[in-house]
């Protein structure tokens, strides 16, 4: 009967244990997913900006071509966020359809803002929702190539 008791203890220490290993796996796995959805938003984003006022010379040499005013102005970041606005949009949210989402429904937001003290580089912020399985924040600030080909 002692016996018993302690084999019963043990299994359901064991089965609890387990469970709990199992939980923690999902919730990486979630994790990861989300890592990788939102670092793929980020290259979309930087490939966005690495090809803003780009053009092919004659030649075959990639050269960029910002605006003069832009240049003049330091307002490069306005100027790409006006041109790509399509491409990318200030406020959006990161496409997660290839993430499994077992542990819960996450929602990442992604906005574009310009620092006040430097007009010439955008900001990135990834942020989830408050009611999401996981918390994310991640903040970057991009320059653009372009700002090299100013005078």
């Amino acid at each position: 009967m002692v016996a018993s008791v302690i084999l019963m203890m043990t299994v359901t220490q064991s089965t609890a244990l387990f469970t709990n290993s199992m939980q923690a796996t999902g919730k990486a796995k979630l994790r990861d997913g989300v890592n990788a959805a939102v670092n793929a938003d980020l290259e979309q984003v930087r490939h966005e900006v690495s090809k803003w006022s780009l053009s092919a010379n004659n030649d075959g040499q990639l050269a960029y071509s910002p605006s003069a005013s832009a240049c003049a102005g330091g307002t490069l970041a306005q100027a790409l966020l006006t041109d790509r606005s399509s491409q990318l949009p200030v406020i959006s949210t990161v496409n997660l359809s290839g993430v499994p989402m077992r542990q819960g429904n996450v929602v990442i937001n992604r906005a574009i803002t310009i620092p006040s003290d430097n007009k010439n580089l955008i900001a990135i912020s990834y942020s989830s929702t408050a009611d999401s399985a996981i918390s994310l924040k991640l903040n970057t600030t991009l320059n653009t190539p372009a700002q090299g080909w100013c005078p």
